[in-house]
């Protein structure tokens, strides 16, 4: 065989992927096929590299080392693992064997690869796993270990290799020798040492598995419970060849489970101690978990809500709104902002609510449950309410007090022309009839003139301390005789003993009167008025309910609007209820009211007790 057919035999078609370089330049002097496809270069671009190309800067200057220590003997010798790199610049791991020799009468090396990469990856992992594993059994303290039912006949004998976890659970100092069964076995509690070997004997005879508590002794003599798990593995035959386990410390298990459920029932009792709603949901909208202030407005415990989507008595529209809500928030991840949304409590009144809605992620980043915090900002909306119309009634106020004097002086010229022609006009005569109603109307301007200069009035009203039952019976004494031309039954239940407060006595009789003539003004047709007056909480409460048509709710946001009135023209001025909100708030008082369309209407005046007062 010619020197280039056994070239060709041996190097350039040979598997292993193998090179030469020139040992003073490390240039490339030939490349076979396999190390081609290796690395990736053609031959033509491998005959223009060096050694170093292919390797990392760092390992330069080791692989010089060893080319320098090249045997001439004419053998190969190992030189160690390496990272080389590809054309494409990814990594690959071999091994080298190099062989000094000439080339074309230079120095030369020859090297035979082996590449490891797959192997090296492997071991990477192996590495990382063990790592983690070591890592994971500190984080949860569960120990490991392998016992070798071949190293011996005798249980107590075989070889157990014990992992770091496990030693550490045992109290002891890692060792790199094998241990024996005997020495878990001693640690022990004599009274489980018996019940523990026959478990495992059986386990081995039967190629079972163990599942036991026991107590054993720390190095420290400290005593602890643990829970062991041991599972025979056998070979192709079925004959036992391993038993590998695990032993966890449960009792710093329980510690920490108790730890937890504290740490929970902490969180549940602050949860149910907020004011707010608070409600944990899972997917389609099911309920998880409720707050006390939620359990309490529907009127249900956490039983009775798990699983469902609302309350029973909930309106569907408003449930189909929440389902939707809850969708949004688990098909987005994003948090919702919900201004204002109508609830049904659990006696069917609905409140209203500013609820924020916000996902709850996993450790994958998907959602699995909502929270859901809402706030009941209906009595909030109402003193909003109050605060815009005082803003409205002080508006009207400066602009009463700015015409009203105005206003006053035409119509007492109007009045005085009209009543002196009354005395020069007999009964009959065709000026009479024209010169009434002028005086008839021009009294109706006068009196709301006289409302606005009230309405509009600075000072402090005329406050002495007065009997509310006195001046409530006073007031009806009008609307009683007003009543039956109206058609209209007036019921009174009027404590006798109220006690006295400080009021201005004519304004709250006109404030009663007010709301007696609107209510017989909502009852055309006839109807039942009925005023009570009784001690409330911090006050007296008067009520005055009609028997009409209630007030719609597009309405009932503007009745204590100045100038607002439903009544035709000419026979209102829309200022009574506003007249009436301005009287109750110099008192230091509130007026609400109740309505339902169909059944009527209570106004609500609470006004306060003298704090000097004996009783």
């Amino acid at each position: 065989m010619t020197p280039t057919e056994y070239h060709t035999l041996f190097f350039d078609r040979h598997l292993q992927p193998m090179w030469i370089y020139d040992r003073a330049t490390l240039a490339f002097l030939a490349v076979n096929e396999a190390a081609v496809r290796l690395y990736g270069y053609s031959q033509h671009e491998f005959m223009q590299l060096k050694v170093k190309d292919i390797l990392p800067p760092e390992e330069l200057h080791r692989f010089i080392q060893k080319t320098l220590v090249i045997s001439d003997k004419g053998f190969f010798q190992e030189a160690g693992r390496w990272t080389h790199h590809k054309k494409d610049r990814n990594p690959i791991h071999v091994i080298l064997t190099q062989q000094a020799m000439e080339w074309n009468g230079h120095p030369a090396v020859l090297v035979a690869l082996h590449d490891i990469t797959a192997q090296h990856q492997a071991e990477i992992a192996l590495m990382r796993a063990e790592q983690r594993l070591s890592e994971i059994q500190g984080i949860a303290h569960v120990g490991s270990w392998e016992m070798d039912l071949t190293s011996s006949s005798n249980l107590p004998q075989y070889t157990v290799h014990w992992s770091e976890e496990l030693y550490r659970i045992m109290g002891m100092e890692p060792r790199r020798i094998a241990m024996i069964a005997n020495d878990y076995m001693t640690r022990v509690h004599p009274d489980d040492q018996e019940p523990s070997e026959r478990a495992g004997r059986k386990a081995i005879e039967e190629g079972g598995h163990t599942d036991m508590r026991q107590r054993v002794f720390r190095a420290d003599g400290v005593e602890r419970i643990v829970h062991t798990r041991g599972k025979v593995i056998c070979d192709t035959r079925g004959n036992p060849i391993r038993m590998v386990g695990t032993v966890t410390d449960i009792t710093e298990t329980e510690h920490a489970v108790q730890a937890l459920s504290d740490t929970q029932e902490m969180y549940r009792q602050l949860l149910d101690a907020i004011s707010d709603m608070v409600l944990l949901k899972g997917p389609q909208s099911k309920i998880r978990w409720a707050n006390k202030t939620f359990r309490d407005f529907y009127g249900m415990t956490n039983e009775q809500l798990a699983g469902v989507i609302d309350s029973p008595i909930s309106e569907p529209d408003f449930t189909e709104r929440f389902v939707k809500d809850d969708a949004y928030v688990f098909e987005t991840g994003r948090v919702l902002d919900i201004p204002k949304e109508p609830v049904k409590r659990h006696d069917g009144v609905i409140r209203y609510f500013h609820t924020i809605k916000s996902p709850i992620f996993n450790s994958r980043g998907d959602v699995v449950m909502t929270v859901g915090v809402a706030r009941d900002i209906t009595d909030r909306e109402q003193l909003e309410r109050i605060v815009s119309q005082s803003e409205k009634l002080s508006a009207v106020g400066q602009l009463a007090a700015g015409i009203a004097h105005e206003i006053n002086n035409p119509l007492g010229v109007i009045l005085g022309f009209a009543e002196a022609g009354l005395r020069h006009v007999s009964a009959g005569e065709p000026l009479q009839a024209p010169l009434e109603s002028i005086r008839r109307e021009a009294r109706r301007c006068t009196e709301l003139v006289q409302n606005l200069l009230k309405f509009s009035r600075q000072g402090k009203p005329g406050f002495a301390l007065e009997s509310p039952t006195e001046v409530l019976s006073n007031a009806l004494v009008l609307v009683e005789a007003q009543a039956p031309i109206r058609h209209v039954r007036v019921e009174t239940s009027i404590a006798a003993s109220l006690p006295q407060i400080r009021i201005d006595r004519t304004e709250i009789q006109q404030v009663v009167i007010n709301l007696c003539f609107n209510g017989m003004d909502a009852m055309p047709e006839g109807g039942v008025l009925r005023v009570d007056a009784a001690l409330a909480t911090g006050g007296i409460e008067i009520r005055v309910k009609d028997t009409g048509q209630g007030i719609p709710p597009e309405i009932a946001d503007r009745i204590f609007d100045p100038f607002f009135t439903t009544k035709p023209v000419g026979k209102g001025t829309g200022l009574g209820l506003s007249l009436v909100f301005e009287t109750i708030k110099k008192h230091n008082g509130r007026v609400t009211f109740e309505t339902a369309v169909g059944q009527g209407t209570t106004f609500i005046v609470w006004l306060p007790l003298d704090p000097n007062s004996s009783s």
